[in-house]
């Protein structure tokens, strides 16, 4: 799995920089959606549901402390140091970074800022790709609390299905809220549809090794190909 995470990283910096020159649909199918949709469904490789014998707070916290802490180590001082990369020339406020341009802080922005970095809303220019981490948090624990709820059900001999079912109906309310309402909540909006990609992982490495004649497989990876599209646009 540490090898596939090292070659789809390769790929992705190729696909920023732009290095191979590749086509245009290339970088699309291969360097962008199909790539942080692998790293979604590598996610989900470990998610076992014996990870709850010891109860759904146990679970949470060990992603709080795995994933949120160690994040924050890393935003929290970019944002602190954030007019220090104006001195540097690091920052510029005549760039544009992500559709906005920006200036030093004063007080009440670093506060303001602080907060929104808590609440998993950085958009500090040195920590762009963080966003992958925040989304790949939200998203973890809306399918932690999704599936311990379905295996306190009376469904839990059916978890794979209603899983489905619960993670198929998460995307296309994404989609419609996102594309056709045009409503869209950074990170939120992508985690609801990023969960049926993290079921894909869990369900292919722990039910059925058997996934390449598997039918439900195949549906899945239709829904994954439905996904990156919704994703991407």
């Amino acid at each position: 799995i540490d090898e596939i995470r090292g070659i789809l990283i390769i790929f992705m910096v190729f696909f920023h920089i732009n290095f191979l020159k590749l086509p245009l649909w290339v970088n699309t199918v291969i360097n962008n959606s199909c790539n942080i949709g692998v790293f979604f469904i590598l996610s989900g490789f470990f998610l076992k549901d014996k990870m709850f014998d010891n109860g759904l707070l146990t679970v949470l916290r060990s992603k709080f402390k795995n994933l949120y802490i160690p994040s924050m180590y890393i935003c929290l001082p970019i944002v602190l140091f954030h007019n220090l990369f104006f001195d540097f020339n690091w920052y510029s406020i005549n760039v544009d970074y992500g559709g906005k341009l920006i200036n030093k802080y004063e007080f009440l922005d670093f506060f303001k800022v602080i907060i929104q970095t808590i609440f998993l809303g950085c958009r500090e220019p040195l920590i762009g790709a963080m966003w992958f981490v925040f989304c790949l948090m939200i998203s973890l624990f809306i399918y932690i609390i999704v599936s311990f709820a379905i295996l306190k059900t009376k469904y839990r001999d059916r978890k794979n299905i209603v899983r489905l079912l619960v993670f198929t109906l998460f995307l296309i309310t994404s989609h419609i809220i996102s594309n056709v309402f045009n409503i869209n909540v950074p990170r939120i909006s992508n985690a609801f549809s990023v969960c049926i990609l993290i079921f894909m992982g869990s369900f292919i490495f722990n039910y059925k090794r058997n996934w390449l004649t598997d039918i439900r497989c195949f549906i899945l990876a239709c829904l994954v190909i439905v996904n990156n599209i919704i994703f991407i646009n």
